[in-house]
């Protein structure tokens, strides 16, 4: 059942706003393509900004996935997330993964990390992360 909740918190990669607080001028821009078997089906952006050593993180995927004109399978994922010290702090989550909408979020506790989604709460023990493309560090996880 962890695994699961694991994994929901990989997926979050985007959410709608970053917290009203003001961030450093320069925003770290990637802008990934996607692609199935040689075929173009999106993309996924990530937009980093950092002030006193908190890491804003807005991610967001589009995906479609078309036969013959026809679509087969949509994805829309955005994801906000706060980090400090190459953990997570906070994260908000939304995804329609072809017409199945998910919500997760979580936040740093003092014992740990509490992931919430419709499935009630999971404690996660200490430092996390989600897949983080856009941190060489997150290649060193185990």
């Amino acid at each position: 059942m962890k695994r699961k909740y694991i994994g929901m918190l990989a997926i979050a990669v985007l959410t709608y706003a970053f917290p009203t607080q003001t961030w450093a001028n320069e925003v770290t821009s990637y802008d990934f393509d996607v692609y199935l078997n040689n075929k173009k089906i999106g993309n996924h952006i990530f937009e980093i900004a950092e002030n006193n050593g908190v890491r804003q993180v807005l991610s967001e995927a589009s995906f479609k996935y078309s036969i013959l004109f026809i679509p087969a399978y949509r994805y829309e994922h955005r994801n906000s997330e706060r980090w400090s010290d190459n953990c997570l702090i906070e994260f908000d989550a939304k995804t329609n993964a072809n017409g199945e909408r998910i919500q997760v979020s979580g936040e740093k506790t003092g014992a740990g990390f509490r992931v919430a989604s419709k499935e009630g709460p999971v404690d996660l023990p200490g430092c996390v992360m989600t897949f983080a493309y856009w941190n060489p560090d997150f290649l060193d996880q185990p």
